[in-house]
């Protein structure tokens, strides 16, 4: 987005980016911050998100997908 990369929501794989979760550097891994930010929301984090779970899939032009029911994610404890 803009030149930067991101972690955005989707409806769908290769879909346009909806909102904007996060702006990450161009060094970050983009796999690891999600795996960061999934811990944080469900608890499983005891630290806040460095910057340096659902099925992580690409688009055809590299982009970066993790599919994530939300009815099932929101209703966890």
């Amino acid at each position: 987005m803009n030149g930067q990369p991101v972690i955005c929501t989707s409806s769908a794989v290769g879909g346009d980016c909806q909102t904007l979760l996060i702006t990450l550097k161009h060094e970050d891994n983009a796999e690891r911050t999600l795996e960061q930010l999934s811990d944080i929301l469900l608890g499983y984090a005891s630290s806040a998100l460095e910057q340096s779970s659902g099925d992580i899939s690409y688009s055809e032009d590299n982009k970066l997908y993790v599919e994530v029911d939300v009815e099932d994610f929101l209703s966890q404890p």
